[in-house]
């Protein structure tokens, strides 16, 4: 009765950690050595664009369209030779042709045989997006403060030669200057 009682709670804890395991909010899944899928669950599966089903078993590569193949094949080793805990950031493409950057955390599985590797992707997308419209902004700033600076040259130039006329040409170079003006933002 007492080991009866002991495998219950021993099979509902191992079915409270598969709940968490499913439900987890970040890609969880288990690479072999071959970068073969495993495990995964269901917010891996999710990422992914497929059901659990078609991914086990299939080499992550097939599953999905990595920008850089070599970063994931180099992820793997250096988790196999340092025997610990390897960052990532890789950038790939799933079915329906959505591009996702994510991080991947992997560590060495325990066990004998062939290594195995529990991995986490965290998808950082939309930080990734953030940044490329950062630097678009920033690269407009610096557009716009040139041509300011060109535009503070121009006016001491012009404030300069204007020093220069007779008073009574003032009039008439500062109305050229305005239809030049004009003709230049047309308006």
């Amino acid at each position: 009765a007492l080991l009866r009682a002991a495998q219950d709670a021993l099979e509902a804890s191992r079915s409270r950690l598969q709940e968490l395991y499913d439900l987890a909010p970040i890609a969880y899944l288990t690479l072999d050595d071959h970068g073969v899928v495993r495990e995964i669950n269901l917010t891996g599966a999710t990422m992914l664009g497929r059901p659990r089903e078609q991914i086990l078993g299939v080499p992550l590569v097939a599953l999905i369209d990595l920008t850089a193949p070599a970063q994931l094949w180099d992820h793997l080793r250096r988790c196999r030779v340092l025997r610990t805990s390897v960052v990532s950031e890789l950038e790939f493409a799933v079915p329906g042709g959505a591009r996702i950057h994510a991080r991947a955390i992997s560590v060495p599985a325990p066990g004998d045989g062939a290594p195995w590797y529990r991995t986490a992707f965290i998808d950082v997308t939309d930080r990734h997006l953030a940044e490329a419209v950062r630097n678009r902004a920033l690269h407009a700033e610096r557009v716009l403060r040139r041509e300011l600076e060109l535009l503070d040259r121009a006016k001491a130039v012009l404030a300069q030669s204007l020093a220069t006329v007779p008073g009574q040409q003032v009039e008439a170079v500062l109305q050229v200057a305005v239809e030049q003006a004009r003709l230049v933002a047309d308006a």
